[in-house]
């Protein structure tokens, strides 16, 4: 009767000690990450501080005997930023609903909660800056050459060359320069004498919360004597 109390007890704890085993390793195969710097990964943190999570990742290991299907060593898996219960920490849990029981540092997802709110970034709406150039004093000229200035802090004009600036008169060169320090400068050569008014046409890339208005390109000057150049800022 001894002999067998005795191996009755052993069995109980070799018993004990499988269930516990068995334990650990339910718990490592579902639960993973633990903090540290976040590259988007399986359970890694995310959000508005942290980051985006990787749109999809590899796992292999635990993780592919829990995400992947019976006989796959690993497996492609589509990522969620979501919420664990309980907390305002995000990790990068497996978005499909089905791995509703996967861990990430312990905790499952709370995937009633909306993904993080991203701040929409304005759209800046380039200006056309309009230049008239009029003929009052009856000049014959087949050039002309506009200066004009503006306030550098509420943008520029784009760039050199014909890319910043156009106009409908038929001409023989056209080149509009822009010295990004707030002086812009357009010349004109037409293929014959011009015919006036002439309008050039420039696009004015606004920075971020300004609007250029009138006001702000001064007073343009025009080379030749006897022509004459407003400006209209729409």
């Amino acid at each position: 009767m001894g002999r067998t109390r005795v191996a009755g007890d052993d069995y109980w704890i070799l018993g004990a000690l499988l269930l516990a085993v068995l334990a650990a390793s339910t718990i490592a195969i579902t639960s993973c990450g633990s903090g540290g710097t976040s590259n988007g990964g399986l359970c890694e943190q995310c959000g508005q501080t942290d980051g985006p999570c990787q749109p999809s990742v590899t796992v292999s290991g635990s993780d592919a005997q829990v995400l992947c299907q019976s006989g796959e060593t690993s497996c492609t898996v589509q990522l969620g930023c979501l919420r664990k219960l309980d907390s305002a920490q995000r990790r990068c849990f497996p978005l499909d609903a089905k791995f509703e029981q996967f861990r990430c540092d312990g905790a499952r997802a709370d995937r009633s909660t909306p993904g993080p709110t991203t701040t929409p970034v304005p759209t800046v709406t380039p200006k056309s800056v309009v230049f008239t150039v009029t003929n009052p004093g009856s000049v014959t000229t087949n050039t002309f050459q506009i200066t004009a200035t503006y306030p550098d802090t509420k943008g520029d004009f784009g760039g050199t060359g014909n890319v910043v600036c156009r106009t409908p008169t038929a001409v023989s060169a056209f080149t509009s320069t822009d010295d990004k320090a707030g002086t812009l400068i357009v010349t004109l050569t037409g293929t014959g004498s011009l015919i006036f008014p002439i309008t050039i046409t420039c696009d004015f890339e606004q920075a971020q919360g300004q609007t250029l208005v009138t006001g702000d390109m001064g007073s343009p000057t025009v080379d030749q004597a006897g022509l004459a150049v407003t400006v209209v800022v729409s």
